[in-house]
């Protein structure tokens, strides 16, 4: 029913998984155009595996998450022996296999609310969400959708909560805004 919260139960993840095959098929078969690399190199692949990381995760990657990332990458582009054969993933395939555990993994699906235990305080009593978090939670409530760029620029800044008035009133000057907020209005009063 409407209002309730959603439960990730196995028919959502088997949705959830078919959206990560799609996408993953369509950087495949689309590679040049999605990726903005002319040449199907390495270095190009990961540069823009990072950056799409930085967006799903809504956050700059940490340096442990970058080199995991980057690992997996780098595994699938490795020679394995899958029964007796050897397969070695082409950049293409190798980015769409990795775009599909990007698409997978918990800090795409998921919204985290950590906070950043170095700015605790005492008035008002607890741990403030980081300006990652604080970006990810203005954009959610006021368009339904993960940060834009100006948003995460001023989140990875550091100057998102100095600016934060100026951050809200130019998203809600957005179509994207006044879509979402006009569907909240209308289940809210049941227009």
């Amino acid at each position: 029913a409407d209002g309730e919260p959603k439960i990730i139960d196995g028919s959502a993840i088997g949705t959830l998984n078919s959206v990560a095959d799609h996408v993953a098929d369509y950087v495949l078969a689309n590679f040049p155009a999605v990726t903005r690399c002319s040449n199907a190199t390495d270095a190009c692949a990961t540069a823009y595996l990072s950056t799409l990381a930085g967006r799903a995760y809504r956050r700059q990657l940490r340096q442990d998450e970058q080199a995991r990332f980057v690992a997996l990458y780098n595994k699938l582009r490795t020679p394995q022996t899958v029964n007796g054969y050897e397969v070695t993933f082409i950049v293409q395939e190798a980015t769409s296999y990795a775009v599909n555990a990007l698409l997978s993994s918990p800090q795409m699906l998921w919204r985290w609310e950590l906070g950043d235990p170095a700015m605790a305080s005492t008035s008002p009593t607890g741990i403030p969400l980081t300006d990652q978090e604080l970006a990810t939670q203005v954009a959610f409530f006021l368009t339904d959708q993960p940060p834009d760029d100006l948003l995460l620029a001023a989140a990875n800044a550091g100057t998102l909560r100095a600016n934060l008035p100026a951050h809200v009133s130019r998203i809600l000057q957005t179509v994207t805004a006044r879509d979402w907020l006009r569907a909240v209005t209308e289940v809210y009063f049941r227009l």
